[in-house]
């Protein structure tokens, strides 16, 4: 389900990278998903969200966007795991 809906969220990314706090984001947007009610009444956060990532062999990295720093994930890097994980989407 995790991967489902970050594919879905990837999807409408215009960039080639993510923050993990924007990802998490979205899916404590998601009000039909388990993501806004995750843990004890609050959204899912950023910590519990990299640690379900590694399970997929997904991992976060420091990036650069002009000045600021951040924690995220490049799309590419979750390529092999929506193909390991997931049925192709349907178009």
């Amino acid at each position: 389900m995790l991967l489902v809906d970050i594919r879905d969220i990837l999807a409408r990314t215009e960039s080639d990278r993510i923050s993990i706090a924007d990802l998490a984001a979205e899916l404590g947007k998601m009000e039909d998903r388990p993501w806004p009610d995750f843990g004890r009444g609050k959204s899912i956060t950023t910590a519990k969200l990299s640690r379900m990532l590694k399970r997929f062999g997904i991992f976060s990295s420091s990036m650069r966007d002009g000045s600021e720093t951040f924690k995220g994930y490049i799309l590419g890097s979750f390529t092999e795991g929506f193909a390991r994980y997931l049925p192709p989407k349907k178009s």
